[in-house]
């Protein structure tokens, strides 16, 4: 029995370890490309004179407007240091002008890029709404994944932020230290991927997972 609780301990401990350090794990991801909801071009490559490409999930619902205050917060923290924000819009709506005015109500500012295939969501990891995916531009890796604060966070009910998941991996990165912030996944409304399965999205997936050499 006490062999048994041990085992048990050990296993809890290892889980908690593989949290912890997941955003450390330096998970390669391609080049990848998309258009804004203005039309202009973005590819990962060319940013790479940032330290930090901060990508937040976003559905145009309920979870992204009551996040609004939190993201230009966190925006203006990191004002003028080597980090680019931007949204991330999966829902495969490739209404522009939709996309616009919805994020102009919310008080969205952020450029967003529309990922109609949902390719790049599923490269990053991302499945829910106000997920946060950090990228090393240069290394083109993910360092950090996770929820934005403690407000939007599974099995968190904070009304107020106090633990700021996302900002202390900047300040980490900006720093030159190890990531050592906790990876919670975030509380959004799940991506529906289920529109765009089938044997060409499980190629066109396949062909983006391949190593870069």
């Amino acid at each position: 029995m006490n062999t048994i609780s041990t085992i048990a301990k050990l296993s809890a401990a290892a889980l908690l370890s593989t949290c912890v350090s997941m955003a450390n794990a330096g998970e390669r991801i391609s080049d990848f490309s998309l258009v804004d909801a203005k039309g202009r071009f973005f590819q990962l490559s060319r940013h790479a004179n940032q330290e930090a490409i901060v990508v937040l999930a976003q559905d145009g619902g309920r979870d992204v407007r009551k996040a609004a205050k939190d993201i230009a917060e966190l925006t203006a923290q990191f004002e003028g240091q080597p980090v680019e924000f931007v949204m991330l819009d999966s829902t495969g709506n490739s209404d522009k002008a939709a996309l616009r005015k919805a994020a102009e109500k919310a008080g969205i500012e952020l450029r967003i890029l529309i990922d109609d295939t949902q390719l790049v969501a599923e490269e990053l990891g991302m499945t829910r709404a106000l997920e946060v995916a950090i990228l090393d531009p240069k290394a083109k890796e993910v360092v950090y994944r996770g929820a934005l604060n403690d407000r939007f966070a599974e099995g968190k009910k904070a009304r107020r932020a106090s633990e700021h998941y996302a900002a202390d991996a900047l300040n980490a990165i900006l720093a030159n230290q190890d990531i050592t912030t906790p990876s919670l996944a975030s509380n959004g409304d799940a991506i529906d991927f289920s529109a765009n399965r089938g044997a060409d999205h499980e190629k066109a997936l396949r062909e983006r997972r391949k190593p870069i050499l």
